[in-house]
């Protein structure tokens, strides 16, 4: 199922007035065609016409209900007002070797990129859960060098276990002050230290912690999780812990780090005191009826109790269930000391949409609340300076409601406008922004073939979206930006114009700039005006009575998304401040 979703457009037939609105569309099991309708109006012969957004085509329904295409594709659907069509994409190549195992939390330090290895597991097993879950020292550190990409062992020999294919050791590491290597080790789950003793592993302790590794190889505990959990199960959802990513705060002599078992956050000094930040708030959910999607396998007769949670244990007097959160990675916010964000995991499948990210205070340090919510399982956040922040979801098991293993978004930070980046990425567990660039994990979730691969996010696109704005998301009105020629584009329900070339290249996302137009409107034509940081860029563009569509070649198509443009009557060439700042709220 594709979500298509534009409702209740009024169409005429003389007399008469009736609603229509598309629902959803269905794709036939193993084709390739996706269909998502953002849009319609009334055709030749008794048809009604579709607006495709995926296909940026059209197309037409019959009076007998035969679904046609309609035209060809769009030249520009600049636009729509869709939230996942992509802004532009980005091609990953790879700068390590393909045999990292597990490859886990990217950091970075000086003009070295570490990777940790969450390893293969080893043959110490036992039996967990039902599944076999072997113990060994496989885990590591591995570092590339960004000046000259040599890659080398930091770190090794670290705990590592195994159970099916994802392994969990090492998830995150970073340099302390002094040189020393602080590495985060996850696990150990559910399962309890003095079951891994009794099949023979030495260190059992080691972990759900974070380890201090000097440059002799020696390696000490600095603090961990298991205690803590053992004796106040923070989250009440019983001993769970695992250990995922972790952050210094200010003045690096405490870390932050994410417990995704335990649904909860610690600070951690590197003398070893820890302390609890706060427990992520459950999500509460309505229940899927028995019978109905994914409760339909369980056959009529089971009893109660058994089955996945959002079956409620198939208990008919069960409405909701509680989800764990299960916090992710936590990230400060360049030049924003006291600024931390942690993401969540949770809006899998049928808790689509309920992941947010949340943001932390440093003093005191504790869970504020959500600062943007609707997404899907996010597995890494990162900031790419202090105005973009990267978002990376993950559908590893067809859990997520959007195709592919990964999607890859961008936050702005004055907005919250969320936007979407087509990208070649495949099982990535991690991103991290180093300027400009964008370095992720490929193929990492399990095995040992896993990789590092980059992509130049300032050169994401020919075409970047700077901003939608206007009364409401429905408003059609678009700015581009053509790094090529250095023009802009907007995109109105006037029509679409293009600026002359710009007094200098936007050639960073960070830079902040004043961009404005001012249309007027007379019954022979529109006059648009560029306005770049208060100056006038070139003389007015004009542009033909008539069109009146938001993208080129879709004047048969009703989209339903034009919005009015306040007639500005007059400004001076040269904008004033508060003018700016007017049309900058506006």
């Amino acid at each position: 199922v594709h979500g298509g979703s534009h409702v209740n457009q009024p169409i005429s037939l003389g007399p008469t007035m009736i609603w229509l609105g598309v629902v959803f569309a269905l794709a036939s099991a193993g084709s390739d065609e996706k269909i998502g309708m953002d849009g319609m109006n009334m055709g030749p012969q008794g048809t009604v016409l579709l607006a495709n957004t995926v296909l940026d085509g059209t197309q037409s329904v019959s009076a007998t209900g035969n679904l046609n295409a309609e035209g060809g594709k769009l030249t520009l659907s600049a636009c729509l007002t869709v939230n996942e069509k992509p802004i532009g994409s980005l091609a990953f190549t790879s700068i390590s070797s393909s045999d990292l195992c597990s490859a886990r939390g990217l950091s970075v330090s000086g003009q070295w990129l570490y990777v940790a290895e969450a390893g293969n597991g080893g043959n110490l097993c036992l039996e967990a859960e039902g599944e076999s879950l072997c113990y060994g020292d496989s885990g590591r550190v591995s570092r590339i060098n960004l000046a000259n990409g040599n890659q080398e062992v930091a770190a090794s020999g670290l705990p590592a276990t195994l159970s099916g294919v994802e392994g969990v050791g090492p998830v995150f590491s970073l340099v302390a002050p002094n040189g020393d290597l602080l590495v985060l080790v996850g696990g150990p789950t559910s399962v309890s230290l003095e079951e891994f003793a009794s099949v023979g592993v030495a260190h059992p302790e080691r972990l759900g912690s974070v380890l201090r590794i000097k440059r002799d190889g020696s390696i000490t505990r600095v603090g961990g999780t298991v205690e803590y959990e053992l004796a106040h199960d923070p989250d009440t959802f019983g001993f769970d812990t695992n250990p995922y990513t972790m952050a210094f705060l200010p003045g690096n002599n405490r870390v932050v780090f994410t417990d995704a078992g335990g649904n909860s956050v610690y600070s951690l000094g590197l003398d070893g005191t820890l302390t609890l930040v706060g427990v992520l708030p459950s999500i509460d959910r309505p229940c899927i009826p028995r019978g109905v999607g994914p409760c339909t396998p369980i056959p009529a007769e089971a009893p109660p109790g058994i089955g996945p949670p959002f079956c409620c244990g198939f208990n008919p007097a069960a409405t909701t269930y509680s989800s764990n959160p299960v916090p992710t990675q936590i990230v400060a916010r360049p030049q924003f000391q006291n600024e931390l964000y942690l993401a969540q995991l949770s809006g899998a499948m049928w808790n689509s949409d309920q992941a947010s990210i949340y943001q932390l205070s440093v003093t005191p340090l504790r869970i504020t609340g959500p600062f943007i919510s609707g997404f899907n399982s996010i597995i890494a956040i990162t900031f790419d300076g202090p105005s973009y922040l990267y978002v990376l979801e993950q559908n590893f098991f067809g859990l997520g409601s959007f195709g592919g293993t990964n999607r890859l978004s961008r936050v702005t930070m004055a907005n919250k406008a969320v936007e979407y980046i087509s990208t070649n990425l495949n099982y990535a567990t991690s991103i991290l922004a180093v300027n400009g660039v964008l370095y992720a994990t490929m193929n990492a979730l399990g095995g040992c073939a896993a990789s590092v691969v980059k992509a130049d996010i300032r050169t994401a696109s020919t075409a970047t979206i700077l901003r939608n704005f206007g009364p409401n998301d429905n408003t059609c009105v678009r700015w581009t930006y053509e790094s090529v020629s250095n023009r802009l584009t907007f995109a109105s329900a006037v029509g679409i114009v293009s600026s002359d070339p710009l007094p200098e290249q936007l050639s960073s996302p960070a830079t902040t700039h004043h961009i404005a137009v001012t249309v007027k409107k007379s019954p022979l034509s529109s006059d648009v005006t560029f306005y770049f940081d208060g100056k006038k860029v070139g003389q007015p563009q004009r542009i033909a009575p008539g069109v009146e569509e938001c993208a080129a070649g879709a004047t048969k198509i009703g989209w339903g998304l034009k919005g009015e443009i306040e007639e500005i009557e007059s400004f001076a060439d040269d904008l004033t401040p508060q003018q700016i700042a007017d049309l900058a709220n506006s």
